[in-house]
């Protein structure tokens, strides 16, 4: 198993886009771009990999608009 650690948005889905990964552990507070946010950006690039959010956020509401957004947890 390789693992490749992205601090930052841009270079997640500048590495999404060259790379395939057969998991996404998404944080949803990055320095530059909320995680919500990539995860749009993924979708509207075709970037078709599952995914589980990561949050210390424990508002019910962040869970279920990251499952409704299509995080697969």
């Amino acid at each position: 198993m390789r693992v490749q650690v992205c601090a930052r948005a841009a270079h997640a889905l500048k590495f999404l886009e060259r790379n395939f990964a057969n998991l996404v552990l998404l944080d949803l507070v990055l320095p530059d771009q909320g995680g919500f946010e990539l995860y749009e950006d993924m979708k509207a690039h075709n970037i078709n990999v599952p995914v589980i959010f990561v949050t210390a956020n424990l508002e019910e509401a962040s869970k279920v608009h990251g499952l409704e957004q299509g995080g697969d947890d």
